[in-house]
């Protein structure tokens, strides 16, 4: 009876020792063809260009110009569409008679030509004004003009000194050099005609007009 109890037992090590020999590998998942294989790359060449490529046939290749703001966009017919993005939208000249109005003039003291300290701000809002998008790559006339006291050839030149360093405080504060340009009408642009201080004060200033 012992010897039967114990072949049962002897069977089932032999099993396993058989078995023990033997590796067993996870089955490797595959991909059916069928499911799409997308592979995408991102690179920045030295021309500022980031270019998306794939192997799906569905999805069409892009290029983005970074520097140039410019699109261009391939489709599945290999028909190239090109789309400009423009930085700064165009102004016609009524646009441009506005922004005009929004400049403040700058005075000056009798016979002279320095920035007094209370016209800074004033300044500063007009570069504000001249630095914002819509207007920051137009050309800029800085006007020089004085009262009518002293000769035309002498209000002529504090005239022009008077634009001079007016842009020379744009330029400080960036606005580019060659956006400005400087001009003197002397006594003969006044905007005030009594015989007063208080209107000749009025003509002792620069005024700032955007070129159209």
């Amino acid at each position: 009876m012992k010897a039967i109890r114990y072949i049962p037992l002897l069977f089932i090590i032999s099993f396993y020792i058989g078995c023990g020999g033997d590796e067993v590998e996870a089955p490797i998942p595959t991909i059916s063809q069928n499911e799409e294989e997308t592979e995408i790359f991102a690179e920045k060449n030295s021309s500022n260009e980031i270019e998306t490529n794939t192997t799906d046939t569905n999805i069409s290749s892009e290029t983005i110009d970074i520097g140039e703001a410019n699109i261009s966009i391939v489709d599945e017919d290999n028909s190239t569409i090109e789309e400009e993005k423009k930085d700064t939208p165009v102004l016609i000249d009524e646009d441009i008679d506005y922004i005009n109005t929004q400049f403040e003039s700058i005075y000056f003291d009798f016979d002279r030509y320095s920035i007094k300290e209370e016209m800074l701000p004033i300044i500063e809002k007009n570069i504000q004004l001249l630095n914002s998008p819509q207007v920051s790559g137009k050309e800029v006339v800085i006007e020089g003009n004085c009262d009518e006291w002293g000769t035309d050839e002498y209000n002529y030149a504090l005239g022009l000194k008077r634009a001079q360093v007016v842009k020379e405080a744009l330029i400080a504060d960036g606005v580019k050099e060659d956006r400005i340009r400087v001009i003197s009408y002397g006594e003969s642009n006044p905007v005030c005609l009594e015989q007063q201080d208080e209107c000749w004060a009025k003509n002792r200033r620069v005024d700032f007009k955007l070129v159209k």
